[in-house]
């Protein structure tokens, strides 16, 4: 009787079950071998991202943006007016790493991916309430922190104020989601977070900063989270940092201030579409019907993927699984070439809108099931916060905001994961998010490698770049170009040493467009870091900042000047500093930048000059100039 009893217990135990909607237990998943399978999986393919790009920053040099960037970090306190402070913020690391360009860029995107790690992690145990285990919210958080290398999708790795904007609000995000409501567990904190987050916004980009201050108001009244105490610890901590930054960048705080001031002078000379008036806009996005697929698809792929991987029927959940193993053979596939990669044009950075609207497509089936809780509007207005964050990022560009955006997609992914925040809360919400995770890697992987296959104003994928070449003033710092970049540069450096040039020698940069020949050679940049040309006000732009400059210095500066470059600054401006540059100069040789037919814009035929009147004699005739207007 007990033998049939006992044999009979289970089937009258999966009846109970099933009369009351539970699966029987023998269909239930495992906890274990699926799951830690599809964890290793996403490791091991966020790890080879990470390493990937790591291997790509000592490779290929833009001569424009990037030679601006290394300019501004390797000497920011040679130039008086600024806007933008990152070169201020970023010198400390440059100095630590020895000027070294590749371990600069690779400290960039390791800091990046440090704090979208952080944020992630801090973001994930906050949306799902503390359910996950630690393993399994460092893996998912891990693979989300993946994502966030979307913002090298032009490869301009070296630090500069986008990437110090970026990080900046990740450092925001992180004090924002911290915050506690509860009054009676007051914390500083996090406020103070807040505090650091907006200072490093403003140091960065202002206009990205005033829009991160709305967005932070606006989250907190939603959140019900605003507090006198915290908004009082934010305003001193910012403040106070402000006042650090003042002293020791300029000595005072009228000083810091008329740097800005005369930054933004400069800024509305240049007329380069940055006024206030031109910023507030709406852009149009056209994008391709095979953009609208791919991101359609990817979305529904994805969610699909993470219901799987939500159900309690451990086959269900192991088709889910392997759809995750998939997803990262692609993404690793694509990462090294394996498959073709699709070009999208110019709004291609909008594939990232994938993992929202996988996030999205989750939250809505979860209701049809009838799992949402109840509206929690904290987590709503963070919804909303981190989808908006991406166009604070780009705000003030002159570029097109959807285009721009793209670089902070990243935070896209976090609005996508903050809807698990509105569904009831269960143990594996972190697993059930790596489906959308690895979307996102794919993306992220499609754009890298687009941007690797053709990095910004160069002329060669990176992989086929493989000539050793010294950079700036020392022996330290060393990438790997294309052989016509090499040539320039070398070009470069063997002209200027046979005529007497040494690192540190003031040059003039009147092409307008090549700032990081003078950095790779070892030049000091007068005037500004880049003396832009191609603007409706370069001219007028390159005279106030040659004004802020002094006559010893103008008297022994180098020239290095492109006449039939459509960017050229026009050589009769230097008359105003006393200076002929027919009669007051001497060449000493020609630098070509080589390209084929298919980069005709970026070909270069430069001429180097070198002064030839006595610098005492060219010191007194700028003085009698400046005098004399």
């Amino acid at each position: 009787m007990g033998l049939l009893i006992g044999d009979g217990l289970p089937s009258i135990m999966q009846t109970n079950e099933a009369l009351h909607g539970q699966p029987p237990r023998h269909l239930v998943k495992p906890p274990t071998i699926i799951t830690r399978l599809m964890q290793l999986g996403v490791c091991a393919a966020t790890a080879g991202l990470l390493g990937w790009v790591l291997w790509a920053c000592g490779r290929g040099f833009d001569f424009t943006d990037e030679g601006l960037y290394l300019v501004w970090s390797h000497n920011p306190y040679a130039y008086p007016s600024s806007i933008t402070q990152f070169g201020f913020l970023y010198h400390p690391m440059e100095w630590l790493l020895g000027g070294n360009v590749a371990l600069l860029r690779q400290a960039n995107v390791l800091l990046t991916f440090g704090l979208a790690w952080i944020a992630a992690s801090v973001f994930l145990a906050w949306a799902t309430g503390g359910t996950a285990t630690k393993i399994s919210r460092l893996v998912t958080s891990a693979a989300f922190a993946g994502s966030s290398l979307v913002f090298f999708q032009l490869w301009l790795p070296s630090p500069n104020y986008n990437s110090l904007t970026f990080q900046a609000f990740l450092v925001t995000l992180i004090g924002l989601v911290k915050i506690d409501g509860n009054r009676a567990r007051f914390n500083y904190g996090p406020w103070l977070i807040v505090a650091l987050g907006g200072w490093l916004a403003f140091m960065a980009k202002p206009t990205s900063a005033l829009a991160l201050a709305l967005l932070c108001a606006f989250y907190l009244l939603c959140a019900r989270k605003l507090s006198v105490r915290g908004v009082a610890a934010s305003l001193f901590g910012a403040a106070a940092l402000f006042v650090v930054t003042a002293l020791l960048i300029d000595g005072s705080i009228r000083g810091f201030i008329d740097r800005i001031v005369s930054g933004l002078e400069l800024a509305r000379a240049l007329g380069g579409g940055h006024e206030f008036g031109k910023m507030l806009r709406i852009d149009p996005m056209v994008m391709p019907d095979g953009l609208v697929i791919a991101i359609l698809a990817g979305g529904a792929v994805a969610a699909i993927a993470a219901l799987l991987v939500m159900s309690k029927l451990w086959f269900v959940h192991a088709v889910g699984a392997l759809a995750v193993l998939v997803g990262l053979g692609c993404a690793i596939a694509l990462a090294w070439g394996g498959v073709p990669t699709p070009n999208f044009g110019m709004f291609q950075g909008m594939l990232m809108l994938a993992t929202p609207l996988a996030g999205f497509i989750v939250f809505a089936a979860c209701g049809v099931m009838g799992q949402w809780r109840i509206l929690q509007p904290e987590k709503l207005a963070m919804v909303v916060v981190c989808a908006l964050l991406p166009f604070a990022y780009t705000f003030g560009t002159n570029n097109n905001y959807w285009v721009g955006s793209a670089g902070a997609a990243y935070l896209w992914l976090l609005a996508g994961a903050g809807m698990w925040g509105l569904i009831k809360p269960r143990e594996d919400a972190s697993d059930s998010m790596l489906p959308m995770a690895v979307i996102g890697l794919i993306a992220t992987a499609i754009l890298l490698q687009l941007a690797m296959s053709s990095p910004y104003r160069q002329l060669e994928p990176l992989r086929d770049n493989d000539r050793p070449t010294l950079l700036g003033r020392g022996e330290a710092s060393s990438l790997l170009l294309s052989e016509a970049d090499h040539r320039y540069i070398e070009q470069f450096r063997q002209v200027g040493t046979l005529a007497g040039f040494h690192a540190g020698t003031p040059m003039i940069d009147l092409t307008g467009r090549s700032p990081g020949l003078l950095y790779a050679g070892g030049a000091h940049n007068v005037g500004q870091p880049w003396l832009i040309g191609g603007y409706p006000g370069s001219a007028r732009f390159v005279s106030q900042a040659l004004d802020a400059v002094a006559c010893d210095v103008l008297a022994e500066s180098w020239l290095l000047i492109e006449p039939t470059s459509p960017r050229a600054i026009p050589l009769t401006l230097l008359a105003r500093y006393g200076i002929d540059a027919s009669a007051d100069f001497v060449p000493v040789g020609e630098v070509v930048r080589k390209v084929d037919a298919a980069y005709p814009d970026e070909a270069r035929r430069q001429q180097v000059l070198r002064p030839s009147r006595d610098s005492a004699v060219a010191t007194r005739a700028c003085a009698a100039a400046r005098a004399a207007r």
